[in-house]
């Protein structure tokens, strides 16, 4: 078992790396029949519909009315950060899904992003990665590299 993490974790971990990679291999088929701009609008409605499910299923007797709304900033923030951030990168997601010759390489460019996100936040942030870490971003992009010519030979 990996130090500081327990059976939950690693089960989480695993679901959460296969529900993404699912996510791919969908967005991939179905921008082959629906423009991106609809796909990335059902992903985001399905994203917020099995969300209001889990948290009407971790609630109980919890009184759904606004105490009161948070400052104008902070709502600026988060319409910025659901409509900007999180809707214009699944924008170019299933763009880049879209335009991508095969599901194999729209899915291992798909993979790697946690490695590319540690990187970057080690480079930018100056999070400080353990040696396992950088080992695991290393094989990530590594993989990618291999996958990515085999792709091109055939």
């Amino acid at each position: 078992m990996i130090r500081g993490w327990g059976a939950h974790g690693i089960i989480l971990l695993a679901g959460a790396s296969v529900a993404f990679a699912v996510l791919a291999l969908v967005s991939r088929t179905i921008t082959r029949h629906v423009e991106p701009v609809r796909t990335t609008g059902l992903g985001l409605l399905s994203s917020a519909m099995v969300l209001a499910a889990i948290i009407g299923l971790r609630t109980k007797n919890l009184e759904w009315k606004l105490v009161h709304l948070p400052p104008w900033r902070d709502i600026i923030i988060m319409v910025y950060i659901g409509v900007a951030a999180t809707g214009g990168a699944y924008l170019a997601f299933v763009v880049g899904m879209q335009r991508c010759r095969s599901a194999s390489v729209g899915l291992t460019a798909t993979m790697i992003e946690p490695a590319i996100a540690a990187l970057l936040a080690a480079l930018i942030l100056h999070e400080r990665l353990t040696p396992g870490e950088a080992l695991g971003c290393a094989l990530m992009i590594l993989a990618m590299i291999v996958l990515s010519r085999r792709n091109r030979r055939k």
